[in-house]
């Protein structure tokens, strides 16, 4: 700490500093300034700080006196040319009555980023995938200490934006992640860019500041709050109400997929009582304007969900991506509990949307995790349904992994037409009009999972009690779902276990209040238009959202 004597009036201004000099690319530093104005007038007391640079550029700030003690912030990159010294003086009616001058070192970067810098991008495509065209990609791109910075015209940092291989610039969206100090250098750029993978990308430093390529797409908010997201493929309307999805399009004014009339995204408690998820927070739209500009930015929706009499049973907070040139949205749901579990658990935890697929309904269903092109299709007549299901999975060091797809007939009666270990993560609803595809990213592992089509409604079911399994966090539900009595029996000697009955009514003399508990999954929603191949179309969308392309800098 550097503590620099006053010139005159040595009663009256002490100037301390932790730091005389700044590192590579730092743009503040902070002096802490003691006054004494014993016998001064505070109306008429200013104090004025001046930093002088090396081309003999001044910069000057002042302020009035309102308290005796205060941190003074020193923008180093005011100055066109290095910083030299900062002079800090007492004025009692415009007159200095007390001054302090201190050298200061402004520390340029050691290896700044040199226009025509290019840095190869490299794109990992998941097994199965050979090309992605117009893919939406995060890249995160790191920077060396002082490398880069937005207004530091004495260290000449170029802008950095992406080209593929040939130079044709990349439409992309980026934001600062991180920096190396407080409005300093950049430490972080992150990019959401659109790629094709056979041209590759590249982070480039360029000179020039003219205006990026977006990617295609538009956006408008509507007078009752709600916004539309036009990707060119697919149109999401977004908003406050059961679904923050509301509706989708793929032609006209018709909605083809709506939550209209449906439970939207909803929980169903052991008392049989639907609520449907409300938002009680949403971006503002100024706030959003830069972001949502199909450049790949999320809206962040979060709220109760509750029963038709208002009263709350959970929370949920929802972030809803939809990508420019594609048909799909990415969304981010995490169920929050917020009621004692002793009182309230669930059943079912599902999303629903009414769909107009036109003619020749078919449900279509990713049957296989391992085997992702795998399917099975069950036309579907009014009153059919189809839904896959896992029932179980191996967790907790027991229980067996199955899954199965079943029909439901209009006369109620149900056949399986395909079992199996481990499900895929989607379900497709397709007809003449086109398709709506859910899909969940390890849907298998996360069970109990169902994926329910009708012919005119899907459901993605993100908890299912069709297996007869709860959301239960009370103790002796616990003891039964961790398989606890095989455990003790296999764990605990002989000689010191408890009958089976005295075991079970320890755990029920136990207190287990999940209030807190959150559960996230990362899921996908894609208006498809109808092609040759809509399940081969369906197929490869999930696993590039299960399997996602990665991007290495």
């Amino acid at each position: 700490t550097v503590e620099t004597a006053p010139v005159n009036d040595a009663d009256r201004l002490i100037v301390r500093m932790e730091r005389t000099s700044t590192r590579p690319g730092e743009r503040l530093l902070e002096a802490d300034v003691l006054l004494n104005t014993v016998g001064l007038q505070r109306a008429g007391l200013r104090l004025v700080a001046t930093v002088e640079g090396k081309n003999g550029g001044v910069v000057s700030e002042q302020a009035e006196v309102i308290r005796d003690r205060c941190t003074a912030t020193l923008d180093m990159w005011a100055l066109g040319g290095d910083p030299t010294s900062v002079t800090f003086a007492l004025h009692d009616a415009d007159k200095p009555i007390a001054t302090v001058k201190q050298a200061i070192t402004v520390n340029g970067p050691e290896g700044r980023l040199a226009p025509g810098t290019r840095i190869p991008v490299r794109l990992s495509l998941p097994e199965g995938i050979d090309r992605v065209q117009n893919w939406p990609v995060h890249i995160g791109v790191p920077l060396p200490e002082g490398a880069l910075a937005e207004s530091r015209a004495a260290m000449a940092l170029p802008s950095i934006t992406l080209v593929d291989n040939d130079g044709e610039p990349i439409p992309h969206g980026k934001q600062v992640a991180g920096r190396w100090a407080p409005d300093g250098a950049y430490k972080w750029l992150a990019f959401t860019a659109w790629v094709d993978s056979d041209k590759g990308c590249n982070v480039v430093a360029s000179q020039a500041q003219g205006e990026e390529p977006r990617p295609p797409g538009s956006f408008e908010w509507a007078d009752d709050g709600t916004l539309t997201i036009d990707t060119t493929l697919a149109r999401y309307v977004l908003g406050k109400g059961t679904s923050p999805i509301r509706d989708i399009y793929l032609d006209g004014d018709t909605p083809f997929a709506t939550t209209e009339g449906t439970r939207g995204l909803y929980v169903v408690d052991q008392k049989g009582r639907v609520a449907s998820a409300t938002a009680d927070t949403l971006p503002e739209k100024a706030l959003l304007s830069g972001d949502v500009e199909t450049r790949g930015g999320a809206l962040r929706f979060e709220g109760p969900y509750l029963t038709a009499d208002g009263e709350e049973l959970a929370r949920h907070i929802t972030s809803v991506q939809v990508c420019a040139g594609q048909p799909f949205a990415r969304i981010t749901h995490t169920l929050v509990l917020t009621r004692d579990t002793n009182e309230v658990w669930f059943t079912d935890i599902g999303w629903e949307f009414a769909v107009k697929p036109g003619a020749d309904a078919q449900a279509v269903f990713g049957v296989s995790r391992d085997e992702w092109q795998q399917t099975a299709s069950q036309p579907l007549g009014a009153g059919m349904s189809a839904s896959m299901l896992q029932d179980s999975h191996y967790v907790f060091a027991h229980g067996e992994n199955h899954c199965s797809v079943s029909v439901k007939a209009a006369s109620g009666a149900q056949t399986s037409i395909h079992e199996g270990d481990e499900c895929g993560d989607w379900a497709m609803l397709s007809g003449s009009s086109g398709a709506l595809e859910f899909s969940c990213r390890e849907a298998a592992l996360q069970h109990p999972k169902q994926f329910e089509v009708g012919p005119d409604r899907v459901v993605m079911h993100l908890f299912s009690n069709a297996a007869g399994e709860e959301l239960d966090f009370r103790p002796e539900t616990l003891a039964k779902k961790w398989d606890l009595l095989n455990w003790y029996e296999a764990v605990i000697p002989k000689a010191y276990r408890l009958a089976p009955e005295q075991v079970m009514e320890k755990m029920r003399e136990h207190t287990s209040n999940a209030v807190g508990w959150s559960k996230t999954h990362d899921l996908m929603i894609a208006a498809l238009r109808p092609t040759v191949d809509l399940p081969g179309e369906a197929a490869r969308l999930s696993h590039l959202h299960s399997q996602p392309v990665y991007a290495l800098c």
